[in-house]
C-alpha cells in the first residue's frame, strides 16, 4: 500500500511542516531530516539524479516522525537513539503499509 506523505502533520497541537530539499538532506549525508526545534522535516526525493524508491521514502518519513514523537513526549535520549528511533520507524511503518486504515463509511 502506497503511504501519503502528507505537507504537515500535527502531534499535540504541534504543526510539523515536511518538505522534500534533496540538497538540505544530501548536504547532512542523509535522506531524512528533523529541525525539532523548528518544527521542521525535510526529506529527500533524489539522491545526486537517482531517484529514491518511494517506499525507502516512507520508511524515511517513519524514521524522522519518530523523532518528533519522542521529542514531543520529552523522551529526549531516546529522540537521539538512532537505534531505538529505527526501530520504533519500522514498526510504525509495518503497521501503517500493511494494514487498511481507510475512512470507513457510517452505516
Amino acid at each position: 500500500m502506497k503511504i501519503k506523505i502528507p505537507n504537515k502533520i500535527k502531534i499535540f497541537n504541534q504543526t510539523i511542516r515536511v518538505e522534500f530539499n534533496d540538497k538540505m538532506c544530501l548536504d547532512n549525508e542523509a535522506l531524512g531530516l528533523s529541525e525539532l526545534d523548528l518544527n521542521i522535516m525535510y526529506l529527500a526525493a533524489k539522491k545526486g539524479k537517482k531517484k529514491i524508491p518511494r517506499a525507502k521514502i516512507e520508511k524515511v518519513f517513519f524514521h524522522e516522525l519518530s523523532h518528533f514523537i519522542l521529542w514531543t513526549i520529552r523522551q529526549e535520549k531516546l529522540t537521539f537513539n538512532e537505534t531505538f528511533v529505527d526501530n520504533l520507524a519500522t514498526v510504525l511503518y509495518d503497521i501503517m503499509s500493511n494494514n487498511d486504515f481507510k475512512e470507513e463509511k457510517e452505516k
